[in-house]
């Protein structure tokens, strides 16, 4: 049979070896306490980091909304190129989406090859 040294200290009937004097079951209990409640829900508890449970991760954005992030211009970007690219689909030379966008046609083929570039290779806006 087993020998144990100690007596568990919060519980006193179980036997432990541990040397915090702790049982599996007391070390388990504070374990599951020390668990804080979900910040999303407050119904359940989680061991996790960030304080978002099981059921409320599917929920949670995987990359929170940065306020420092130019989102407006970002945008008015992406419709430029999209004009571009859509002028240019259509048939239009890059003279006659310059007049349109008024911007040079040089810029204009700048946008439209680092755009089709981009979507060729993968790169995306990462910020």
């Amino acid at each position: 049979m087993r020998e144990y040294k100690y007596v568990c200290k919060d519980c006193k009937e179980h036997l432990t070896n541990s040397e915090d004097r702790l049982c599996e079951w007391c070390r388990d209990k504070k374990r599951v306490n020390s668990a804080q409640i979900c910040i999303i829900c407050g119904k359940r508890r989680t061991p996790a980091r960030d304080g978002v449970c099981y059921n409320c991760r599917p929920k949670v954005p995987k990359e929170p909304y940065k306020p420092g992030v130019p989102w407006k211009e970002a945008l008015e970007w992406v419709e430029l190129e999209y004009v571009i690219l859509q002028a240019r689909y259509d048939g239009l030379s890059f003279q006659e989406i310059a007049e349109l966008t008024e911007l040079s046609a040089e810029e204009c083929a700048d946008i439209a090859v680092k755009t089709l570039d981009r979507r060729r290779f993968g790169y995306y806006l990462k910020i």
